[in-house]
């Protein structure tokens, strides 16, 4: 509870979440000149106030302000660019993907081989959020056929394509959060058990479509987050005081689909930015040089966590993305990479020196 009540330290540990699931960066394709923008205030700041999830996913849908437009809007790309990389396909995709754990990437450029979305339904999604019409594209050549204006499952209601762009936006926000669609309260908690659990009740995350291992779990958990008004920390509350797990950890299981047997919440490594702040609160020294000022109320002083910071060798190395596109899981094996960074990098090695130099001066002071 009090972890949780804890408004700074949960808005500075969950921001490396989102920011692999939204693509928000301080640095990358597009941001300089490419129209790309963050999303960095507007994300702390609804997660420092914890925003009912619905709402949280609503603003970025269909923004109202321009916080939290740059989800939507994408990057940018240089040039002439495939169908698939435009604004508008990149829209579809993500939300899909992110909120709705449904995959939509092959059913953009042809009729999806690994799952039954169409070329015309992916279509008819991206444009919603086009300020043109578009056109059906299989494999980047143009059908000569306009398409359509819809959601994925119509029964949650139509989109009007005479409407504006703002307004049609707005329409599938509403479709992606209504209570009526089952898959958007279940996506988010598949993805906040497998967080803390190692492995989602329905795998790979993404393709929500599939047979959970315990349907029952994730229609009662989905059913009681909705109930609780879309409160991720009431989510997260009730998964870490469950016996399910407070069980023994385990080595992660290679069982999948129907023959998977949970035994308890699998071992996880440090990520790379709990990692650096471990550093941080050993040696009492923080990172420097961050690309984001906490708002007034919220200073840490000199204790910078490593969220606030671009990427370095050493982060990347230990699995911190570049964030060009939506990541859902970062890899957790070990590499060689890693291990050279850790025994032998410039990165790490400047980081300790920093640290002992401020513990040598310590002990020089107190003694």
């Amino acid at each position: 509870d009090a972890l949780l009540a804890d408004d700074l330290g949960y808005a500075e540990h969950w921001m490396s979440f989102w920011n692999d699931l939204l693509r928000n960066d301080f640095q990358g394709t597009g941001y300089i000149d490419g129209g790309r923008t963050q999303i960095t205030g507007w994300l702390f700041d609804a997660l420092a106030r914890n925003e009912p999830y619905d709402a949280f996913v609503r603003e970025l849908v269909a923004p109202t302000g321009d916080g939290s437009r740059g989800f939507i809007q994408g990057i940018v790309w240089r040039g002439d660019n495939a169908v698939v990389q435009q604004s508008p396909m990149q829209a579809a995709i993500h939300v899909s993907q992110v909120f709705l754990g449904i995959n939509l990437k092959c059913a953009a450029c042809h009729d999806s081989f690994v799952n039954d979305w169409s070329l015309a339904q992916t279509f008819a999604l991206a444009n919603c959020f086009s300020d043109a019409p578009l056109s059906l594209t299989r494999c980047d050549t143009d059908l000569g056929v306009p398409a359509q204006y819809g959601f994925l499952w119509p029964s949650l209601g139509e989109v009007d394509g005479s409407a504006s762009r703002p307004e049609r936006m707005a329409q599938i926000a509403s479709f992606v959060t209504a209570p009526e669609n089952g898959y958007f309260a279940r996506t988010i908690v598949n993805r906040v058990w497998a967080l803390f659990m190692g492995r989602g009740l329905v795998e790979p995350l993404d393709e929500i479509e599939r047979r959970p291992w315990d349907t029952e779990l994730l229609d009662d958990l989905s059913a009681e987050f909705l109930a609780h008004g879309y409160d991720l920390r009431w989510l997260m509350r009730t998964i870490v005081t469950s016996r399910a797990y407070q069980s023994m950890a385990v080595e992660p299981s290679a069982g999948a689909g129907d023959e998977f047997a949970f035994e308890g919440p699998g071992v996880r490594r440090l990520t790379a930015e709990e990692f650096y702040d471990a550093i941080g609160s050993l040696t009492g020294v923080w990172q420097v040089n961050p690309r984001f000022e906490l708002p007034s109320g919220m200073d840490s002083g000199e204790r910078v966590r490593a969220w606030r910071v671009p990427l370095d060798p050493l982060s990347r190395a230990l699995g911190r993305t570049v964030r060009e596109r939506v990541t859902t899981r970062r890899e957790t094996a070990g590499t060689t990479m890693q291990a050279l960074e850790l025994s032998n990098g410039g990165t790490l090695d400047e980081h300790l020196r920093r640290g002992a130099e401020k513990l040598l001066a310590d002990a020089e002071l107190s003694g």
